[in-house]
């Protein structure tokens, strides 16, 4: 007969417990209750007591001091606390002080009392034997020996597993059909985010969630990969219930019991060795595929989900010149909206990442090759990172980031917006960008507010008047020096700069390397 202590501060509450307990079983019976933590301690200093029922909210002491302080003190029996759906929080602490279950007091009677007694007591009972089992682990490499391939311990059947599905090599796969012939099987594979925890110190709690949830089917076998996966393979037949709501309990337990969110990538059905190895590829790819697009799913029906690749009759010129439109119609707006369009779009039909990588890539090439703007080293590299970006927002941003620089960079030359201000306001830069510019004369000279016209002005075109003038300064100093004109102040005084030094720093900034080195370097590549 199993011992219960009722520990709650409300003794109405610890009556209706143990009168149900004790009029209605035999093999539990309620021996004492306590009001409070510190007294619930000392009667069990002094009495064996296999279940604790507790309360959370309690004076001197609460339930969660009260568990941590029995399991620091050896305490090894089953503890259950008792809390309302507001406490889900005390509720994930108490769990991670020790307690092994959560009764919602809103749904405690007959039947759902005994319910989690009889959960409590069986893992109980595992927990003992499994305690048992540790000193029979010297006998392992007999069992290894039988001639019963069912009794190969967990650590040669894994070595199998990753032979068979090529995460390891050269190990031996002549008894991979006896091992795994209870076909067609469920698979699960489930990612967990770290969340600051060490999984390797939760490795325990995480297969002991999914036992529990696959009723400790002594035909599961629970494969962990790598630091954060975990590979799950269950006979179809021996499962009650269907593999995505197995997932959905996977996932809200490990989230409740362990504070951890987790992606789970399932199977309904593999039915042979053949199947099984390519439904595994599947799922690495799918779990790069989410992981690129930071996937708001966290479960995941394999089968059902694929990458697919992009195929369009567009050109990179036809993108190039359509980012061009929308920048001259919209301004800067206009892009961030298209570049969103085209991350959304990506992400609902999961194209191919390095599509996605490969066309971001070349609409940036064919922009410098159209446009009169270079790419400064530094822009180098990030557009050569666009072929390898880890994840959809970080290829966004960049891509972004290059075209606003591309294409607002050209706009001294190329804007033909339809707004007559901002139109008038280029052509009196484009004409005086050699001599002193105020933004006082061009304001006078378009006969507008200077407040509302640099509005106005960044509305359109998502650049600065000032950074219009300096860009398209650079860019005529650049043309100087390609033609030939190697002295320093005379290149900038003809672009409207007194100062050299300024200039120099000016010219550095926008291409990466001082007038007298990008010289070099364009005499150099015309040899």
């Amino acid at each position: 007969m199993y011992q219960i202590l009722i520990v709650d501060d409300e003794p109405v509450i610890s009556m209706a417990i143990g009168s149900i307990i004790n009029t209605k079983s035999d093999i539990y019976h309620v021996i004492a209750s306590r009001e409070s933590g510190t007294a619930a301690l000392t009667f069990v200093d002094t009495y064996s007591v296999d279940i604790i029922i507790t309360d959370l909210k309690m004076p001197e002491m609460n339930g969660i001091e009260l568990i941590e302080q029995l399991r620091s003190g050896g305490y090894t029996g089953m503890i259950l606390v008792m809390s309302n759906y507001s406490d889900f929080n005390l509720v994930h602490d108490a769990l991670l002080a020790g307690a092994n279950d959560y009764i919602l007091k809103v749904n405690v009677n007959e039947s759902t009392l005994f319910a989690y007694l009889d959960a409590a007591t069986k893992r109980y009972s595992q927990t003992i034997r499994a305690k048992n089992s540790e000193e029979d682990k010297l006998s392992e490499s007999r069992a290894i020996q039988t001639s019963d391939t069912t009794t190969i311990n967990h650590s040669m059947k894994t070595a199998l597993l990753y032979s068979l599905l090529n995460v390891q090599k050269e190990l031996p796969l002549n008894q991979a059909e006896t091992l795994w012939s209870d076909y067609p099987y469920m698979l699960f594979y489930i990612v967990f985010s770290q969340n600051g925890a060490d999984l390797q110190n939760i490795q325990l709690g995480i297969q002991s969630i999914i036992y529990s949830i696959f009723n400790n089917n002594s035909q599961l076998d629970i494969y962990h990969f790598e630091s954060t996966d975990y590979f799950c393979m269950v006979p179809a037949k021996s499962v009650s219930g269907s593999s995505s709501q197995k997932a959905l309990q996977i996932q809200r337990q490990t989230k409740l019991y362990l504070n951890l969110d987790c992606l789970i990538l399932y199977c309904d059905s593999v039915s042979d060795q053949e199947a099984l190895k390519c439904q595994y590829k599947r799922i690495i790819s799918l779990k790069s595929l989410l992981a690129f697009y930071q996937a708001d799913e966290l479960i995941i029906d394999s089968l059902k989900t694929y990458a697919t690749h992009l195929n369009t009759k567009f050109s990179y010129r036809d993108y190039s010149q359509l980012i061009d439109h929308i920048f001259k119609k919209s301004g800067k707006a206009g892009i961030s909206k298209v570049v969103d369009r085209f991350s959304i779009f990506a992400r609902n039909q999961y194209v191919e990442p390095q599509d996605i990588r490969n066309l971001a890539f070349h609409i940036i090439q064919t922009l410098v090759l159209v446009s009169a703007a270079i790419l400064t080293p530094e822009e180098q590299l990030r557009h050569t990172d666009l072929l390898s970006c880890h994840n959809i927002a970080t290829l966004k941003e960049i891509f972004e980031s290059l075209i606003l620089h591309l294409i607002s960079s050209d706009i001294g030359i190329t804007y033909r917006g339809g707004n007559k201000y901002v139109s008038k306001t280029l052509d009196y830069i484009h004409l005086n960008y050699a001599s002193k510019l105020t933004l006082d004369d061009i304001a006078a000279y378009i006969a507008l507010d200077k407040t509302y016209l640099c509005r106005l002005f960044k509305k359109e075109t998502g650049s600065s008047i000032f950074h219009c003038i300096n860009t398209l300064r650079m860019q005529k100093a650049a043309e100087l020096l390609r033609n030939g004109c190697a002295y320093l102040r005379e290149v900038a005084i003809s672009v409207g700069i007194d100062d050299p030094l300024y200039f120099t720093k000016q010219f550095k900034k926008y291409y990466g390397v001082s007038p007298s080195q990008y010289s070099t370097r364009e005499r150099r590549g015309k040899q």
